[in-house]
């Protein structure tokens, strides 16, 4: 990574997944929205240049949601975004197999988004590219080009136990970096496994430690009197069954699971995935799976999909073992000292703690005891691994978390040098690393309040505070733009300024709108308001957003400026004088 200042310069492009799936355009909004936030706020002293990606209606969920990383967005050109709308299709299994192509790497689907990404570098170079999930195409774009690829996913915990996240260089569920740890590496003597369980609860909820202790009422009724095996179901589309399991579905699971444990003398318990709901898809399989697992009789109880997550910690502790295809309920279950098992392909499966078969299945269940690496995989994991959400979301972590899987990127994984390495780099990471807030990303690069502005003839320049502020410079165009500043008043030192704006070569609305008032910025925005008369004339899908909006305090003085700036995704700012509106 080029390094300027006083640290290095780290180029990354947030990448969120613009493949519409599961019927949505924004599927990926939230989790691009987290990592753009983690990177948002980095370390004083610390470059950081941030640039993400995604279609329209992400972007859109993005600049609304947090504008200040409105400048930092990049769309697809309009050919992409035509490609992109003509790829919905109804969620089914035509769709979910050209999704499981992409993640892959096969297929139509990889070409066209490594074509994306070939025009997204050419543009605005980057050095990683942090993504959710996987997804195939990002995989061989990095690989020809020798860039790293940083892979985000929710960890195997989830409340009442500390919610987790995880990065890995490798890929993430069946794919993790985590499956190559040494045996010789997985010794961890420092971490108390009983005292994370014991973290306080949100109001209202017990926590893991105190479950085992404890029962809900509202779930006595739908227990057996004797041992039982928990079986959480997986959703039908979930990639952690299609691709790191041998099952068709949660039938298919259910189906091989039950004979092996009601033959070993256990009733199971079947608990209905909450999220199945939500999508026909995946509910009329599930129903599939409930309606087989009926069948078999009293010694097979079906859960109501109503119960809280919150309750699988007292399921757990009441349940004699769990058995999932790689469910995170496995990894809460050995948390707790339970028997665990996976039948599918887990990231925290470490040395093969987790994994079993049918045959063996059945062996460990008539002996009810866990195989013996089970709690060292746990305390390595959430020791070395699998990290505290907070630790992304408010201490700034990420950043440093990056710095290090590029600058060991050639390393050996299944080393344990490199593992006590990033073990010494984590414990390093308990205080927190968030600097201040920014307040605009220009040329991916970020700005924080207060920012003064040069307006020149050829450029206009943004610096921030103190004289070592960071000052970023742009080209200053004129008629790039398309569009009208509606209303510009000032009522009671209050400021109102509506307006709309689209660029003429591609019809997108510039990345950010910026009030500058007397050389300062007053304020910063971006086009956030749908304006169907707008989309209806330049022939674009009406959630198109065009529409800018601002009310912020201000007393105008006798010839104080007031300027709106219009920037673009590559830099360029077009300068609006507002003065003659007033």
């Amino acid at each position: 990574m080029a390094g300027t200042g006083d640290g290095p310069m780290t180029r990354i492009l947030v990448y969120a997944e613009p493949l519409p799936i599961r019927n949505r355009f924004d599927e990926f909004a939230d989790a691009a929205l987290l990592l753009g936030r983690a990177l948002a706020s980095p370390p004083a002293g610390r470059d950081l240049q941030l640039r993400v990606f995604g279609n329209d209606a992400v972007i859109d969920r993005i600049t609304r949601e947090d504008p200040r990383l409105a400048t930092a967005c990049l769309r697809p050109t309009r050919d992409e975004r035509k490609a992109i709308g003509e790829q919905f299709d109804h969620w089914g299994p035509k769709s979910i197999a050209a999704w499981s192509d992409l993640v892959a790497g096969r297929g139509p689907l990889t070409d066209f988004y490594e074509a994306v990404l070939e025009r997204l570098y050419r543009q605005h170079p980057f050095d990683v590219i942090l993504l959710w999930g996987e997804n195939g195409a990002v995989r061989r774009f990095v690989d020809r080009r020798g860039l790293l690829a940083v892979h985000a996913e929710l960890g195997p915990t989830r409340s009442p136990f500390q919610p987790t996240l995880y990065f890995d260089p490798e890929g993430v569920n069946g794919n993790a970096s985590l499956l190559r740890v040494p045996a010789e590496a997985m010794r961890v003597t420092d971490f108390d496994i009983d005292g994370w369980l014991a973290v306080p609860p949100k109001p209202g909820e017990v926590s893991p430690h105190d479950a085992r202790v404890l029962l809900d009422p509202a779930l006595a009724e739908h227990l057996p009197e004797g041992p039982f095996v928990l079986a959480p179901l997986q959703l039908a589309d979930d990639l952690n069954l299609l691709v790191h399991s041998e099952f068709e579905s949660p039938e298919d699971f259910l189906r091989q699971l039950a004979p092996v444990v009601l033959e070993a003398g256990y009733d199971i318990v079947v608990k209905p995935h909450p999220g199945a709901v939500h999508r026909p898809y995946n509910l009329v399989r599930e129903d599939r799976a409930l309606a087989f697992a009926r069948r078999l009789g009293s010694r097979v109880k079906v859960l109501p999909r109503d119960l809280p997550a919150t309750a699988n910690a007292h399921l757990i502790s009441h349940s004699s073992a769990v058995c999932a295809v790689n469910s995170s309920v496995v990894f809460e279950a050995a948390a707790m000292g339970k028997p665990a098992f996976s039948l599918g392909r887990a990231a925290f499966d470490i040395q093969g703690a987790f994994k079993a078969d049918a045959a063996q299945l059945g062996g460990h269940l008539r002996s009810l005891s866990p195989p013996p690496r089970q709690r060292e995989a746990v305390a390595f994991g959430l020791s070395r691994y699998f990290l505290a959400r907070e630790l992304i979301t408010s201490d700034g972590a990420l950043p440093a978390i990056i710095d290090f899987m590029f600058e060991t990127r050639d390393r050996d994984r299944s080393a344990p040098a490199y593992w006590a390495e990033w073990g010494d780099r984590l414990a390093r990471l308990g205080a927190s690393q968030r600097g201040p807030d920014a307040e605009i990303f220009i040329g991916g690069q970020a700005l924080r309040r207060p920012i003064q502005v040069k307006i020149g003839g050829r450029t206009v320049q943004m610096s921030g505070p103190g004289p070592e502020g960071r000052k970023i410079t742009m080209t200053r165009t004129s008629g790039r733009f398309a569009g009208n500043v509606d209303e510009c008043s000032v009522t009671a030192d209050r400021l109102r300024i509506i307006g709309w704006s689209a660029a003429k070569d591609g019809d997108l609305p510039p990345a950010a709108v910026v009030v500058v008032a007397g050389g300062q910025v007053l304020a910063v925005g971006c086009a956030a308001e749908a304006r169907p008369d707008v989309a209806a004339v330049l022939q674009q899908p009406m959630t198109q957003l065009y529409g800018y909006h601002f009310e912020t305090d201000w007393t105008q003085e006798a010839g104080c400026p007031l300027q709106l700036l219009l920037v673009g995704d590559r830099g360029a700012v077009e300068v609006v004088d507002l003065a003659a509106s007033l």
